[in-house]
């Protein structure tokens, strides 16, 4: 009897290089490689590339995938059974170029680095791991035929949500941004395609968002939800870290603010984790993660910049846990019960003092969570514009800045941020990244120049440091739920989400277009500066309303102009 366990639901494409980047040794005819589509590996085969000898050859494939590599070799004569084959696969050219070891480059969480035996008449696969550079070693003496080398890509649907601005740099940022969360959906949603290929709970949080912007079936964040749940036991520290709690409430809110639906299983969950925070919440508002008795791994991480500084860590914990009991109090599907919960412990929390912090993310959740009103932690995120940003925490950052009177320097912000990956070759969103970095330093596409650092492997800190850092990262996808909240303007009316509204700020924009995927269907708006004036075309699925806002909120400095 056969039993089938489960069946893949993701697609896998083959890719043909895009480019050779570097050959060396005896490698002649390597063009067949790059126009060469034949699916089946046959005896006899010409226009192939021949290696004689040992050799070389780099691929480049253009933008980053998740994947491996499909090597068909024909007649090979090489008299060792030794691993003949080198396979090294980079996010960054000079990854792709490093040892293990060397900057920090590692196998860890999937293997990147690689020598595999291949013989004679061969058509294998290797590797599931993020790349755009694919090296090639061919260790032992011989000559080598190779019919075809492919990229292997695997993924889920593509994207339904399109965006269109009259700014180049917003446009490949929001293409960046839907990018790397598009290639961090596979059978559940992981924080990287390299490294982390986990559920990390907490760095949900704008993956979650950027996927209901992105979709209309959400299907991927209930079964990553119910996997969580599944795996972690309530009472427990999801992943051994308080604060991912805080997080998932966040999310199930998220949810039900995106999607109308109700889940009796996540409201249940986030009423324990309220119960857990308030047992380990002392009368003057301070923690003691030990009265819970459960295990953890770091009581106050909130965000790797953080790391280092226990009293700003736990200020950021202190703020993102006032702010997820006031999404709490205020949606009906928890019950009167635990709403009052979560209202008694924030009033009990109040009762802590402050602390300064120097982190702009720990300001913007002291701004989210009504622990000030904001104008001075807006200078102090608006200062020195998109030095100290923080990709996990793009998102929540930009809503404070926003929240406080300044969309445009939220925008101005994030958009010098992420073209600043751009600007150092990025294709997706990186894990980690400081504008500070581009100082002197070569691109991910480029062989590090004498006296120039390099922007990967020369960077980061903590775990990510060197080549460690994953330059695919769905928690660094901020700019998309961002842009379409504030800039678009676009958010539900009601509980059901069956009516809409448009506040757009097109914070300097002459137009922009978007697609956006609901529960009802697809929302098609435009939005157009006119003689001073925002004109707004919007439309609808059937079953979605749009109500007309304009004068309750209107914008900064521009004239708004009905629905037409």
């Amino acid at each position: 009897m056969i039993v089938k366990y489960y069946t893949e639901n993701r697609e896998k494409e083959y890719l043909i290089p895009e480019g050779i980047v570097m050959k060396l040794g005896g490698v002649r005819e390597e063009q067949y490689l790059l126009t060469n589509r034949d699916k089946q590996n046959m005896m006899g085969k010409d226009r192939i590339c021949v290696v004689e000898g040992k050799g070389t050859l780099i691929f480049d494939f253009g933008k980053e995938y998740y994947g491996g590599v499909r090597i068909m070799l024909g007649c090979c004569e090489v008299n060792s059974t030794a691993p003949n084959v080198g396979i090294r696969f980079g996010e960054s050219l000079s990854e792709c170029c490093a040892g293990l070891g060397e900057k920090n480059a590692t196998n860890d969480h999937s293997t990147r680095d690689m020598e595999v035996y291949m013989s004679s008449n061969s058509d294998m696969e290797w590797g599931n791991t993020g790349y755009r550079y694919i090296r090639i070693d061919f260790l032992e003496e011989g000559v080598y035929r190779i019919n075809n080398i492919f990229g292997t890509f695997i993924h889920g649907k593509y994207p339904e949500a399109a965006f269109e601005t009259d700014n180049e740099t917003v446009n490949a940022i929001l293409k960046m941004s839907a990018r790397t969360i598009f290639l961090n959906i596979q059978n559940y949603i992981w924080d990287g395609i390299k490294r982390d290929q986990h559920v990390w709970v907490g760095d949900l949080y704008p993956e979650v968002l950027g996927i209901c912007y992105l979709y209309r079936d959400k299907g991927v964040i209930y079964d990553t939800l119910d996997l969580i749940l599944d795996t972690y036991a309530l009472p427990c520290w999801f992943n051994g870290i308080p604060s991912y709690n805080i997080w998932f409430m966040l999310i199930v809110g998220i949810c039900y603010r995106l999607t109308g639906k109700k889940n009796a299983r996540y409201s249940k969950a986030v009423r324990e984790i309220v119960r857990m925070f308030d047992e380990c919440t002392d009368e003057d508002g301070n923690f003691d993660f030990d009265r819970a008795g459960l295990p953890y791994w770091k009581a106050d991480f909130f965000d790797w910049l953080t790391y280092d500084y226990a009293s700003d860590s736990g200020q950021g914990v202190y703020y993102l846990l006032l702010y997820a009991l006031a999404d709490v109090a205020e949606k009906e599907i928890y019950g009167e019960e635990t709403r009052e919960e979560a209202r008694r412990l924030s009033l009990r929390l109040r009762r802590r003092k402050g602390a300064e912090s120097q982190f702009k993310s720990v300001q913007a959740l002291k701004i989210l969570s009504g622990a000030a009103n904001g104008q001075r932690e807006a200078r102090m995120i608006k200062e020195g514009g998109a030095k100290g940003y923080s990709s996990f925490l793009s998102y929540p950052i930009s809503l404070a800045l926003s929240g406080s009177g300044d969309t445009q320097a939220a925008f101005d912000n994030l958009v010098e941020y992420y073209g600043g990956m751009l600007k150092m070759g990025a294709t997706t969103c990186w894990e980690s990244f400081d504008v500070t970095w581009m100082e002197n330093a070569c691109k991910i596409t480029e062989f590090p120049d004498k006296g120039k650092a390099d922007i990967h492997g020369d960077r980061g800190m903590f775990c990510y440091q060197g080549f460690r850092n994953s330059l695919c990262h769905g928690w660094s996808c901020g700019f998309l739920p961002f842009f379409v909240e504030k800039v678009v303007g676009f958010r539900f009316t009601d509980a059901a989400c069956t009516k809409i509204a448009f506040t757009p700020d097109l914070c300097g924009l002459t137009y922009i277009k978007a697609k956006i995927p609901t529960e009802k269907g697809m929302v098609q708006v435009e939005h157009r500066r006119i003689n001073g004036t925002v004109c707004t075309k919007v439309v609808l699925p059937e079953g979605l309303e749009c109500e007309s806002e304009w004068i309750i909120r209107p914008m900064t400095s521009e004239k708004r102009a009905e629905v037409v």
